[in-house]
């Protein structure tokens, strides 16, 4: 890298930094959650798949979907929890990952 491009990249890395810094709190709360969706969708579409089998009924899925985390796991204990497994997409961030991603 050349001086001319690392020091683009550091004003840029500054600039951002201080925007960050700046935010409310209630801002930072939203940057959080909206950086840590966008990892969850990466991490969902990487493993999900429709060929996993879960021996959990169809019409028990929404507990599920609104609970269960591919990250942290399934808030049930099920060891073939359809979220968990990527059958299907949680609809939510989970109270550990929210905690995680506060700043």
């Amino acid at each position: 890298m050349d001086v001319k491009n690392y020091l683009e990249a550091k004003e840029t890395i500054e600039k951002m930094t201080n925007e960050l810094v700046n935010m409310s709190y209630n801002q930072r709360s939203e940057f959080a959650k909206k950086v840590n969706e966008l990892k969850f969708e990466k991490k969902h579409n990487k493993k999900h798949n429709k060929k996993h089998k879960t021996s959990i009924d169809k019409s028990k899925f929404g507990v599920h979907k609104t609970h269960c985390c591919i990250q942290h796991g399934c808030k049930y204990g099920d060891d073939d929890c359809p979220v968990v497994l990527g059958i299907i997409k949680q609809e939510y961030v989970c109270e550990d990952c929210t905690d995680f991603y506060m700043f």
